[in-house]
């Protein structure tokens, strides 16, 4: 079983989890993310556009730009 790294807390802009298939599911406050996801940003994202994060072990508040995919 996928170990549960972080919560989405807030976006702005378009976020998605690609999953094994290669499909793209849109991320919205409180959706889990796990160990092994792949967050891939919107190509219509602009620069400021973000994904804030909360861990689940710290509830450490991690920020990330729209520009590049995340491996967890």
């Amino acid at each position: 079983m996928k170990q549960a790294i972080a919560k989405v807390e807030e976006t702005s802009g378009q976020f998605f989890i690609k999953d094994i298939d290669g499909n793209l599911i849109e991320l919205k406050k409180g959706d889990t993310i796990y160990e092994g996801d792949i967050i891939v940003p919107s190509p219509n994202n602009n620069g400021s556009d973000t994904i804030k994060l909360l861990t689940t072990t710290s509830q450490q508040a991690l920020i990330f730009n729209s520009y590049e995919e995340l491996n967890f």
